[in-house]
């Protein structure tokens, strides 16, 4: 496991090898992009926590959450995931203005986003997948092992 970052909790999940690997390390370097990354918008501890717990115990995942939606797109440009789950009732900024601002952005349009969140409204349900989402769960009737099951369809 690795220490919090600045802007975020980041939790490594490998198969097969220690994050500390040179190969790893240097397949990193090489690439830019870190395979199986999965960004996670949750302001929920708890579930935070959960997703955390879930993840490091499958090891097949390099998993980065934020509990706040300040400068979203650029963490995810930064990341560079293979998928998003977002929550949508986030601080400092929602779920629906970062889809919004994923799909203006040519860097992050074609990332896949996964809305996980409460808000069950037949009228935000349309619009989060107008605005690109690839799927809609609501968290109080799914476990989080059927949100990354979903997640894997994107690797």
């Amino acid at each position: 496991m690795m220490a919090e970052s600045p802007c975020g909790r980041r939790l490594r999940c490998r198969k097969g090898q220690p994050s500390d690997s040179p190969s790893l390390a240097a397949q990193e370097r090489r690439s830019g992009h870190v395979p199986n990354t999965i960004v996670i918008f949750e302001d929920d501890a708890f579930l935070l926590d959960a997703y955390q717990l879930k993840l490091s115990s499958n090891n097949e995942w390099n998993a980065i959450t934020f509990s706040d939606g300040e400068s979203a797109v650029a963490r995810i440009k930064d990341a560079q995931p293979d998928v998003v789950v977002l929550d949508l009732l986030m601080p400092k900024k929602s779920g629906i203005e970062i889809l919004r601002e994923m799909q203006a952005d040519p860097q992050t349009k074609s990332i896949p986003v996964i809305v996980a969140t409460n808000l069950g409204q037949r009228d935000i349900v349309n619009e989060a997948l107008a605005l690109g989402a690839k799927d809609y769960f609501i968290k109080s009737e799914t476990k989080i092992s059927e949100i990354l099951q979903a997640a894997k369809k994107y690797l």
